[in-house]
């Protein structure tokens, strides 16, 4: 499954431009909806509602969960942050601090925008009151300033037309 993740990250040129590597493992990201992301699939924006992200992780360590808008082109990244929680611990039922509530997704008319959810290995347990959000946001500099590893991705397509 690794290959596929690589290839798909690197076909969508999220490697290097949005992150440094591809991730290693698949986030499961479904929707309340039944929907389920899978590497670039489309979902409508009402369906895209309530996420519900699983992963296998280390009940030791620390996790930082984004969803990013990487099609925004009214930012000078062309990244917008439509979620952001940290110091989730180990598999996530430990829900974490959110820096950024989850903001469905809302292409403008006429578009189709990819929405890529990653799932970053944290060094250790953060002040949530250190992360700040850029007004120029970029998860790749967000990633490096925070020491953030990425383990495991998804994206999906969401369209207005």
């Amino acid at each position: 499954m690794s290959d596929k993740i690589s290839d798909a990250f690197l076909t969508e040129d999220f490697v290097p431009r949005l992150i440094s590597h591809p991730p290693s493992s698949l986030l499961d990201v479904d929707f309340l909806t039944g929907d389920k992301a899978y590497l670039g699939n489309n979902i409508v924006p009402d369906s895209a509602k309530d996420p519900i992200v699983k992963w296998d992780g280390d009940p030791n360590k620390y996790y930082l969960l984004s969803m990013v808008d990487v099609d925004d082109s009214l930012t000078p990244e062309g990244e917008s942050v439509n979620w952001l929680i940290a110091n989730i611990k180990g598999d996530g039922s430990d829900h974490g601090d959110t820096i950024a509530g989850y903001q469905a997704p809302s292409p403008p008319k006429g578009s189709k925008h990819r929405y890529l959810e990653l799932l970053f290995e944290q060094p250790q347990k953060y002040d949530p009151d250190i992360f700040v959000l850029a007004e120029n946001f970029s998860i790749r500099n967000f990633a490096e300033d925070y020491q953030l590893n990425p383990l495991a991705g998804n994206y999906f397509a969401s369209s207005n037309y």
